[in-house]
């Protein structure tokens, strides 16, 4: 959700409910010429931390979707101006960074439009807060960001931040594929991050507070709590560090203003929520990893991209509170590098030749200990109810197929008949709880 302040004479300050930004500098943009692409971001952490085995990479599509001038204008002030703090502190207590003024007309639109598609590209500026101001004359517009810190605090917060990603990525190997580092990201997020209830019902309620920071990528890997926005910062911000395009995306979900990610895997576009995947349960916790457009409308709403918005809509109008939009919504289709078409039992029929392979993948499960045993339906073989009904009807069972032969190849225990399942149409897949004996 957007928020405006309201407007004293002609200044503005616009506040935003997610938040990301860049710290590079670009050159002077004082002049009516705009680049044809986006200024490089810069942000990273010190490439010779990691690049000896992944190569970072910049991402643009923010800067690529938006639509004119004056949003590209703007975007490319935000990126001079991101790590220029100043000593000057607004009535909200925010630091101000040095003043941009773009020798054009602009429209209170292009801002909005510039900011969430600047915030997108440069997940790793935690220090900007949700806000700019603006204020117009002479045919033009001069913008300023804000910022949690002082430009001291903000060296330590930095050098602190950076250090923790060189240590997060550190471990991934030189070798891993795309997947293999999307799924270490992913897991190293949801085991050592927790989703901040309190900062969310202070927002919901308009209090901002040093909860704030759980907005941020800062909040998820440094304090390690945060709500959906630190999250996917924190995902999009790890995965462009080790060479993996990706965007945020905004919508809603359970009727709430919700973000995620969309990564590019091998050459197509998936959905990622590791927010929704941070749960107790394991059983719950790869749902949404790399799953399609449908897949997550389920239970997602993909707002829409603000070329179908209204500029009134967008800003808030007199309500000064705008909608969700996106900038890019990639189109994802494909199934390959889904978590559980990867590494669940892909069941294809009910032969003894499919029960051999089904019961090969529970022996695996056994052997390892593992609590949950994940079964991927394959659409094309077989349709979901009936699979369920052939695996687990009493008079049919052939899930006890597959038990009957773990249990002749292990003696130390023994995988019980009966087991807790869990349905999950929506991914074709079936969870299911062992219990030993």
């Amino acid at each position: 959700m957007k928020k405006r302040l309201v407007a004293v004479a002609l200044i503005f300050t616009l506040i935003f409910l997610f938040c990301s930004c860049s710290d590079n500098l670009i050159n002077d943009t004082s002049s009516a010429q705009v680049a044809t692409k986006a200024p490089s971001t810069g942000n990273k952490t010190d490439n010779n931390d990691f690049t000896d085995k992944h190569t970072a990479v910049d991402l643009t599509f923010g800067y690529d979707g938006l639509e004119n001038d004056a949003q590209r204008a703007c975007y490319e002030a935000m990126s001079e101006i991101s790590v220029a703090i100043t000593d000057t502190v607004s009535d909200s207590n925010s630091y101000l960074t040095e003043e941009k003024f773009i020798p054009m007309e602009v429209k209170d639109k292009d801002i909005f439009v510039a900011l969430t598609a600047y915030k997108y590209d440069n997940s790793g500026a935690f220090w900007l807060k949700q806000s700019f101001t603006s204020s117009y004359f002479n045919g033009g517009v001069n913008i300023r960001l804000c910022s949690y810190y002082s430009s001291e605090e903000l060296i330590e917060k930095k050098e602190e931040f950076d250090k923790k990603v060189a240590e997060i990525i550190k471990p991934i190997k030189s070798n891993a594929s795309e997947y293999e580092r999307e799924l270490y990201i992913h897991n190293y997020l949801i085991n050592n991050c927790e989703y901040d209830n309190a900062a969310a019902d202070l927002i919901y309620n308009d209090i901002h507070s040093g909860s704030d920071e759980s907005f941020t990528a800062y909040g998820a890997l440094i304090n390690g709590r945060a709500v959906c926005q630190g999250y996917s910062d924190a995902m999009s911000y790890l995965l462009s560090c080790v060479g993996i395009e990706n965007t945020e995306i905004s919508g809603t979900s359970g009727g709430e203003n919700h973000t995620w990610n969309a990564v590019k895997i091998n050459d197509d576009w998936y959905y990622l929520d590791v927010t929704w995947d941070d749960q107790s349960d394991e059983a719950y916790q790869y749902d949404y990893f790399n799953i399609t457009t449908s897949q997550l409308e389920y239970d997602h709403t993909i707002a829409d991209t603000f070329k179908n918005i209204t500029d009134e809509k967008i800003t808030g109008g007199d309500k000064h509170i705008g909608v969700n939009f996106n900038i890019f919504l990639p189109v994802c289709t494909e199934i390959s590098e889904n978590y559980f078409v990867k590494n669940a039992a892909v069941l294809q029929g009910f032969d003894e030749e499919c029960d051999n392979i089904m019961g090969e993948k529970l022996l695996q499960t056994a052997l390892s200990g593992n609590t949950y045993y994940n079964i991927y339906v394959d659409n094309d073989y077989l349709e979901y109810d009936y699979a369920c009904e052939q695996l687990f009807d009493p008079y049919i069972y052939h899930f006890q197929n597959y038990v009957n032969y773990v249990n002749s190849q292990i003696y130390d225990y023994q995988v019980d008949y009966s087991a807790a399942i869990v349905k999950k149409d929506k991914l074709s897949v079936i969870t299911v709880k062992l219990n030993y004996i």
